[in-house]
Formats: structure tokens, sequence, C-alpha cells
């Protein structure tokens, strides 16, 4: 029932904007740090659209809220997802987006929060044959927020490439060397023991016959 009457206060909200309150109060403000992180924005890019699905997760509550009056036609969903009213914004290009979180009552509606959120631009060289088993480099991403030519792109990835090589060679080569001692203690286990003994046998017998020998000397 609360999320519901919550749903309806988020439409009111939406489709009224210029509904005039009065600048929020210390307490107010006070009371929002302390629930601040109840609120988060997430967003994916959407190939189909080749914009940005942008994700508001509000906290239960009718105090405060995201100004939504610039995106109102952004609006494709509201629904409930575990203890949160989720607003999703559909269609976003990339670039700069601001959203804020504002007091929604009428007696608080100073901006108390502030999201400055890149969404960076397609990435067309994530389709390039060269990204090809490396779609975890950051130039062959879906999204990338700089310019860079396709020689520069060649030419990074060639670096990449060449260094995941080295380092997975280094890797390898540790792993061997590793697998090689305890191979060849497995295989000669016994021996191995065998040996210890013996020579641990040795050295306490040289201990005992040089005290003998220091001990005759004495009594001599």
């Amino acid at each position: 029932m609360k999320k519901l009457k919550l749903l309806v206060f988020f439409f009111s909200f939406i489709l009224l904007p210029n509904v005039i309150y009065a600048g929020c109060t210390k307490d107010e403000i006070n009371y929002f740090k302390r629930i601040e992180d109840k609120y988060r924005v997430t967003y994916e890019f959407n190939k189909a659209s080749m914009n940005y699905d942008v994700y508001l997760y509000t906290y239960e509550n009718d105090l405060y809220a995201f100004n939504l009056s610039d995106y109102q036609d952004k609006i494709n969903a509201i629904y409930e997802e575990d203890d949160y009213v989720v607003i999703q914004l559909t269609n976003i290009e990339p670039g700069t987006m601001t959203i804020t979180i504002i007091g929604a009552t009428d007696t608080c509606d100073s901006t108390l929060k502030k999201y400055d959120i890149n969404l960076a631009p397609y990435n067309y060289y994530s389709e390039d044959p060269l990204c090809e088993g490396i779609e975890e480099f950051y130039l062959c991403q879906t999204t990338y927020d700089k310019e860079i030519d396709y020689d520069t792109f060649v030419s990074r990835v060639e670096t990449y490439k060449k260094n995941r090589v080295t380092t997975t060679v280094k890797a390898n080569n540790k792993y061997f060397d590793k697998n090689i001692i305890i191979e060849f203690i497995q295989e000669n286990i016994f021996e191995i023991i065998v040996g210890t003994i013996f020579t641990i046998v040795i050295i306490i017998t040289i201990i005992l016959t040089a005290k003998s020998i220091k001990k005759r000397r004495r009594l001599e």
C-alpha cells in the first residue's frame, strides 16, 4: 500500500512540476543526508536504440524525489524492485546527463543532491575483427568516451595483445616451474625421505663423535 501511494506521488510530482514550495530546513537537509545512500542511479547502453537506459532507484518515502521535469518524455516505466521504486528512463542520448534530487513537500524544494553522469558514445571499434578475443580491452568495449583514429586503435590493440601474451607466458612458466618441483617431490618422495634421514643420522654421528673426542682430550 505504501509503495502504491509512492507511485501515485511520483506521477503527481512529474506531472505538476510548477508547484511552488519552500527551501528545505536544516533538519530536512540533515535527514536527507542520513538516507541519501538509499538513492542511486545506474545506466546501461541499449544497442537496439543506440542510446542509454537509465534507472533511478528511489527510497520509499514521499519527502524527497528525483526531479524529472526535463525527462518526462523519457519515462518508460515505474515499478517496484526489492525495497525500491525504480523509475526507468529510455532513449537517453550519449553525453552528460544531470539528475537532481529535491525536496518534495510543501516546506522543502531545495536541490539536495546532484548526479552528473557521463554517458559515453557507442564505440564502433568494438565491432572490428581485431577485438575478437580481447573484448575486455577498453578500446574494444561497447562504449568509449574519447576519439581516436584507426591507426592509433590498431597500434594500441597490438600493444595490448603483445603485453597479454608476455604476461601469459611468464605466468605459465612460473606455473610450469612450480609443477616440475611438485612432480619431482611426488615421484621421489621415498628417496627424499631416506636421504633426509641418512643425512640427519650422519650429522648427529659427527656431532657425537666430535663431542666424544673433545671429552677424551680433556681427560688426557
